[in-house]
């Protein structure tokens, strides 16, 4: 062996040994949490104190999306919701109570996107995966069934005596009493062109959700192996120290040996028979977050044939928000591809609203008709007051024209909901600020509200979580930890395929001097 390979031998071996030991305690997280990501609804009853998450995610002024609307609830009194659920308060913002009776354990439950009143004073909301309907007299909520509908919840509408319930990819039409539902799906001109960013195509190619439940179960069985081959490293690191301490107590160390060889030898074969597959997972999950994530967000192409993605619905996944414009009577619909309007949703197609808001990627947050007839349009990429009349923009803090850029997720005011007439004002709430007027203190009720166990492995598996010591350097956290996790995975293949070489070649030269 020439002092290159032996020195190339050497790096590849100390990278494997020490960054892998130190790495590996973050790669066992990473495989953890996206299992969970991948099974929302088995965990979606378990919830996570606040207490035991960094200072970021405690609530304070209203923030972390705990207040994202409010509606008129009775005796002078309004009912808020947002990401924990419905709470009553009177209209200055004091003594809050829990309005959460009725709904499913935990608070991944109780995330609510929209509540409404209809033509006979019933409060409506539409939660994550069902809708429910207030009962005054039970002080509970009451369910009320979609039949035939297995996709979460974007919106909810009241017009007359029909509900209209927007879900990603259809809407379900629903008369009073509301016991059956009709599902519409909207229909498009001919010169559309059903387009999937890139972004999304390797979003689900990453949760394996590409290849419907089948890829899910591939991904999971990735981490898993992923998780085993940090845990064996670090055992192999660690179980030499025990054996040779007993070894010099003149102690038995024949099953620790056993175990030890057995550790090695299944890290080697899982290490290198799925190297490929490990390293694309590892891949994809860094094109997710900046700075891979910018030109895929930018970037689209037709849905790939026989996957998940390739649906003859047009808006499958794409829909997010609906309001009924009450000045030029017609509907207005927020998609993931921008703003559409359509006059009848059955039997007219959509047409696009070429100068609208730009919305940012985590959803629109504030949807409301101004008396004049424009609209307020909140989400994480600012507030703006939109006059589809003319397509006119405005800023709603400065005042000025303003013509978002696409491309950035996040704007300088992250905006994630509004109430109206709260101390005779209107309020905007801010995601990491909250409300930008000034309130009564945040009461205890909303304080304690837990995170669900889904969101947490969100936050940890995207990185933020690690944001308070992290600072503005968590935005490359993905991108770093997907580079050191593939050259891990490569060292390790390295070190094997040449100890494997080695030993073949001395298995050959032994041959030899017997022939």
């Amino acid at each position: 062996m020439g002092k290159q390979d032996k020195a190339d031998k050497k790096f590849w071996r100390l990278w494997h040994k020490w960054v892998g030991l130190i790495f590996s305690i973050f790669v066992i997280l990473f495989c953890v949490s996206g299992i969970i990501l991948n099974h929302r609804d088995a965990v979606s009853a378990v919830d996570i104190s606040r207490s035991w998450l960094p200072g970021d995610y405690k609530i304070s002024n209203y923030n972390n999306g705990i207040i994202k609307g409010t509606e008129e609830f009775k005796d002078d009194s309004v009912i808020c919701y947002g990401v924990s659920g419905c709470f009553v308060a009177d209209k200055g913002f004091n003594n809050f109570r829990s309005c959460n009776n009725g709904f499913d354990k935990g608070v991944d439950n109780r995330k609510i996107c929209h509540i409404v009143r209809d033509n006979r004073n019933n409060i409506i909301c539409a939660a994550q995966k069902d809708v429910f309907i207030y009962d005054t007299v039970a002080g509970r909520w009451q369910k009320i069934a979609i039949k035939g509908n297995n996709e979460r919840l974007a919106d909810i509408v009241s017009k007359g005596d029909t509900l209209f319930v927007l879900t990603r990819s259809c809407i379900y039409q629903m008369s009073y009493p509301y016991d059956r539902a009709k599902r519409i799906e909207l229909k498009v001109n001919n010169d559309y062109k059903n387009r999937i960013t890139l972004f999304k195509t390797i979003w689900y190619l990453h949760s394996g959700a590409l290849f419907g439940l089948g890829g899910r179960i591939v991904v999971d069985i990735l981490g898993i192996v992923l998780i085993f081959l940090s845990l064996s490293g670090i055992i192999y690191f660690f179980l030499p120290f025990h054996i040779r301490r007993r070894a010099r107590q003149n102690k038995q160390v024949r099953k620790e040996s056993s175990f030890l060889r057995f550790n090695l030898k299944y890290h080697k074969k899982l290490g290198v028979n799925l190297i490929v597959l490990t390293i694309l997972l590892a891949f994809t999950g860094m094109c997710l977050r900046p700075p891979l994530m910018v030109p895929l967000v930018l970037n689209s192409s037709k849905p790939l044939k026989f996957t998940a993605l390739d649906n003859q619905n047009p808006f499958s996944d794409k829909l997010r928000s609906i309001r009924w414009n009450n000045y030029d009577d017609y509907w207005i619909i927020s998609t993931s591809e921008g703003f559409y309007k359509i006059k009848d949703l059955e039997k007219d197609t959509v047409i696009k609203i070429e100068n609208s808001p730009y919305i940012s990627p985590m959803g629109i947050n504030v949807f409301e008709q101004n008396e004049d007839g424009s609209w307020l349009i909140g989400s994480f990429s600012g507030m703006y007051k939109w006059d589809i009349t003319n397509g006119g923009i405005t800023d709603y803090f400065t005042g000025k024209p303003y013509k978002p850029t696409k491309g950035r997720p996040v704007g300088k005011v992250m905006v994630s909901g509004f109430a109206r007439n709260i101390q005779d004002k209107n309020i905007i709430f801010t995601y990491d600020s909250g409300a930008l007027s000034r309130l009564p203190g945040t009461p205890d009720i909303l304080k304690q509200q837990p995170v669900s166990l889904w969101n947490t492995a969100l936050e940890l598996h995207t990185g933020r979580l690690y944001a308070c010591f992290l600072s503005s350097g968590v935005n490359l956290f993905i991108f770093i930890s997907g580079v050191l996790l593939i050259m891990i995975l490569i060292s390790g293949y390295k070190i094997t395929k040449k100890k494997k070489h080695k030993d073949n070649n001395i298995t050959t030269q032994n041959n030899n001097i017997k022939q």
